[in-house]
């Protein structure tokens, strides 16, 4: 894995994984693209296949997944460090309070 931008907002990974990686999900979502080669996401019972050229989303909800295969990604994911993010989570929470 290696880390291409990390920001106040966002981080950009690019994942190279020759047999399979397993990853915990601490974002909110992250979003990933195959940039090269094939294999499969598996969460918990589920199994996706993906491909050069896929996009997908993996949700918070998806907290554990593995991706196996010969296959390069282009992953990112927002970052809570930015003070708008955390402004804005804030200011929900406080609302939710009224």
């Amino acid at each position: 894995m290696t880390t291409f931008v990390e920001e106040d907002y966002f981080t950009v990974y690019k994942w190279d994984i020759k047999n399979s990686l397993s990853l915990t999900q601490e974002a909110h979502f992250t979003l990933a693209s195959v940039i090269s080669g094939e294999g499969k996401l598996i969460s918990e019972d589920t199994e996706y296949s993906i491909k050069l050229g896929d996009h997908f989303i993996i949700p918070n909800q998806m907290q554990s997944f593995t991706i196996k295969g010969n296959v390069q990604l282009i992953a990112s994911h927002p970052n809570s460090k930015g003070g708008r993010q955390r402004d804005m989570e804030s200011a929900t929470r406080q609302v939710a309070n009224v």
